[in-house]
């Protein structure tokens, strides 16, 4: 008996996951070294990059902050994956970003929100405003 295939069946969730990994694939793209390595050959700058955590459930700071201040810092060990970018990390400690705390139960978009803007994200029916974050500042 030849093999007659079934008729091929995609759930919502499946095509929509498909369709976020193609529209992932340009940046995909973007990300790869070789970017890099072409801009040194070419005479240019290799871009810089800025890396920001976002933890709404915090994390034990004892294990991220170092001992010391200033250039030159233990690197404290969950940090030692990093240990070759050294001098070019900043760890900053004892910041609060007050106007990212929600409204009440239910405001999770309060802290991302404001999470590099440390504005309050002011909400109404018809629209959704915010202020100008900081890595769209350090890209300008």
């Amino acid at each position: 008996m030849p093999y007659i295939p079934r008729r091929l069946k995609l759930s919502r969730r499946a095509m929509l996951g498909g369709a976020g990994a193609l529209i992932a694939l340009p940046w995909l793209e973007a990300m790869s070294p070789l970017r890099g390595r072409k801009a040194r050959a070419a005479g240019g700058d290799e871009a810089l990059r800025l890396l920001c955590y976002y933890l709404p459930n915090g994390l034990h700071m004892q294990s991220w902050t170092p001992q010391a201040q200033g250039a030159g810092f233990d690197i404290p060990l969950i940090m030692q994956p990093l240990a070759a970018l050294q001098d070019d990390i900043l760890v900053l400690t004892g910041l609060a970003n007050n106007p990212a705390k929600p409204e009440g139960p239910g405001d999770h978009a309060a802290g991302t929100g404001g999470f590099l803007t440390c504005t309050h994200v002011k909400k109404s029916e018809t629209e959704i405003v915010n202020a100008i974050s900081i890595d769209q500042l350090l890209a300008s």
